[in-house]
């Protein structure tokens, strides 16, 4: 099993195409395709560009790879990181989504100017922390919603059930998630 990740110019603006509807349908249609083939990923739009964090079997990797070379809404894609993992990091998400932004942390934007030259350094590790942050804070986000919205908690439990889990998911950009993965 394998993990990838890769930048790409996103051409979804170029076309035409409102970019909040062209973020879902390639999320939509990366979800079908990935449950297929046993495919997890995260897909994030920013700064024009497309960044996809994805995990499966080797094979698979390689098949959804090659659509999205051959897919008219990226250009210039760039592989930032390829290894080998033992587990998904997102086991039960064949397409999340990290969002569409306006911009990224400077941190992330650098590394992805360095992934992209002759330079990554510790890029990948940089881009997926960041991608896996963003997961598990919109996994939690999502969870938080659902749980609030059919607790059978009284209205003042879960309201302070509700502040202690948003306090959760506001900390989460200062947790250092465990990589199960093998070395970068």
């Amino acid at each position: 099993m394998i993990q990838l990740i890769y930048s790409s110019v996103s051409c979804l603006k170029e076309a035409g195409e409102n970019i909040e509807h062209g973020v879902t349908r390639v999320i939509s249609q990366s979800f079908i395709n990935n449950k297929r083939r046993g495919v997890t990923g995260i897909l994030l739009h920013a700064n024009g560009l497309f960044l996809q964090l994805l995990e499966g079997p080797d094979a698979a990797i390689e098949e959804a790879m090659g659509y999205i070379a051959r897919d008219q809404r990226h250009k210039d894609v760039c592989v930032i990181s390829k290894r080998p993992v033992d587990y998904y990091s997102l086991p039960y998400s064949p397409m999340a989504s990290a969002g569409i932004n306006e911009s990224l942390p400077a941190d992330v934007t650098r590394a992805i100017a360095a992934a992209r030259s002759d330079a990554p350094g510790n890029a990948a590790k940089v881009v997926r922390d960041y991608l896996l942050s963003q997961a598990k804070r919109d996994d939690l986000d999502e969870r938080l919603q659902a749980l609030s919205s059919n607790n059978p908690l009284e209205q003042s439990g879960r309201r302070q059930w509700s502040q202690r889990v948003r306090g959760l998911v506001k900390a989460l950009p200062s947790v250092r998630w465990l990589d199960r993965g093998t070395a970068a």
